[in-house]
């Protein structure tokens, strides 16, 4: 249990940290944020740091693991009211693409500074976001939304690779200036997912792009 502001959570000292240093990183930036900042900011010794976290490296990777988690118990519980599994697809690329610029720019900032821990996420990682999104493939088709007889290994490929790769493109050329990487993207995987869809699938496309994408600077709703 941690007391914050006299109130008694079960968050624990250690999450409580990890919470507020991840907050650091995404409002400053990796690199500018010191062991200093964060005891000065925490109102803790950087000896308590050290002995909690081992160095900035081991802090850095345990606060992306917490968020990560997180998230994913965020998404869990929002799902639940879901059964429409292509829905829960569509909303989880439109959260990706909602928090890209965020997302993108740890992901370049981890990368090039602290190229330990990013090899160390992926690993942790990846795999499990490939089989997760097979397995969101697998649900479409036995739910009816998506064609029984596609290849599920190439239409996997196709999307994780898209997405993987247009995330970590950092020069993407762009036809126009209103358009932004991120808008590349939702429209190449909703352009395949209607490739792979079901007449009813194609219509569940069809309304979320009306009620979500609406405003934005490319029509994917026809």
């Amino acid at each position: 249990m941690y007391r914050q502001n006299g109130i008694l959570s079960t968050m624990t000292q250690k999450e409580h940290i990890l919470d507020q240093v991840m907050s650091m990183f995404i409002a400053h930036g990796i690199k500018s944020v010191r062991m200093d900042d964060i005891a000065r900011q925490l109102s803790i010794s950087k000896r308590t740091l050290y002995e909690m976290f081992g160095d900035k490296e081991e802090l850095l990777y345990q606060c992306i693991v917490k968020f990560t988690k997180d998230h994913e118990e965020e998404r869990k519980q929002r799902f639940k009211s879901v059964d429409n599994y292509l829905m829960m697809m569509l909303i989880g690329l439109k959260e990706m693409s909602d928090n890209a610029t965020v997302t993108n720019r740890m992901r370049e900032n981890i990368c090039k500074f602290y190229p330990k821990v990013y090899e160390k996420l992926v690993n942790e990682f990846e795999d499990k976001g490939r089989q997760g999104l097979r397995h969101w493939i697998e649900l479409c088709i036995q739910q009816g939304w998506f064609m029984p007889n596609i290849n599920v290994d190439l239409s996997l490929a196709i999307l994780y690779n898209t997405a993987n790769n247009m995330q970590m493109q950092p020069n993407m050329w762009l036809p126009e200036e209103k358009y932004r990487k991120e808008d590349i993207l939702v429209y190449a995987m909703i352009t395949y997912l209607r490739g792979m869809a079901t007449p009813a699938g194609m219509e569940v496309i069809r309304d979320f792009c009306k009620r979500e994408l609406s405003n934005k600077p490319y029509n994917v709703a026809l």
